[in-house]
């Protein structure tokens, strides 16, 4: 059985330092598998130090093995936790605060001996009403890598729109971003420099056996980070930070 904290609108487990829940505003899969070395379907994983498959590594887990390891917590109170994890050259630390928003830092410092790269990413599922309803303003005119086609480069052109596989990194995102959904929606505020755009849409989710039937429909992901053209190298001894708020439209 995994290790949870619970807090009054908020369950964040040590493994992956994964939020779960926060209000009624994050998307978890009916089968989410909360098993030890297990990825969970839902939430906020925290993608680092690598994006996607390894670059140096085939065997190496798919985003890195900061979403699948045991944290430590540092802290904790009603509203607030801080939880860290050391691994090889890297220290990184996240502290999450619940309160009318939801506000997440991410520190990483390089404790090894040379420069080295790091990718990191809060993968958030945004639970919304119905993904054919969502739209994500603030890529207007952003250069993006897609993956379905084989990561080439175009060009966003207006409001982003969800109509089957969408799977997308937007390089230079800038901040404020803003998801709609019909009935609401979402407003992130930071200092990204880069977003992810994800919804497997309904073949590609036929094929996750982690995800719900149709569950596909009630989730957007809008991942804000460091990611391909803006990864972050850092010198030995150096923190870089990422500081996101998001807060209920």
């Amino acid at each position: 059985m995994l290790q949870k904290l619970d807090f009054p609108a908020a369950e964040l487990y040590l493994q992956g330092a994964h939020l779960t829940r926060f209000k009624d505003w994050l998307f978890l899969s009916s089968r989410s598998n909360f098993t030890e070395g297990k990825a969970i379907r839902g939430g906020i994983p925290i993608v680092f130090p690598w994006f996607g498959p390894s670059r140096t590594d085939s065997s190496a887990p798919q985003h890195g093995w900061g979403r699948t390891s045991l944290w430590q917590l540092e802290s904790q109170s009603h509203s607030d936790a801080i939880l860290s994890l050391r691994h090889d050259s890297w220290q990184i630390r996240l502290t999450y605060s619940f309160g009318d928003m939801l506000s997440v830092r991410a520190e990483v410092q390089n404790i090894g001996t040379q420069a080295d790269s790091f990718e990191v990413v809060l993968h958030t599922y945004f639970a919304v009403s119905d993904i054919s309803a969502v739209s994500i303003e603030g890529l207007d005119g952003l250069t993006y890598l897609d993956k379905p086609s084989g990561n080439a480069r175009f060009t966003q052109q207006g409001t982003l729109h969800f109509d089957g596989e969408i799977d997308r990194v937007y390089l230079n995102a800038p901040s404020p971003l803003r998801i709609n959904d019909g009935t609401g929606g979402y407003e992130l505020h930071g200092d990204w420099n880069a977003a992810v755009t994800w919804n497997p849409g309904a073949e590609k989710a036929a094929q996750l056996s982690d995800l719900g039937e149709g569950e596909w429909r009630k989730f957007v992901c809008l991942e804000i980070g460091a990611i391909a053209d803006g990864a972050i190298q850092l010198e030995p001894g150096k923190v870089w930070t990422l500081n996101a708020e998001i807060s209920k439209l």
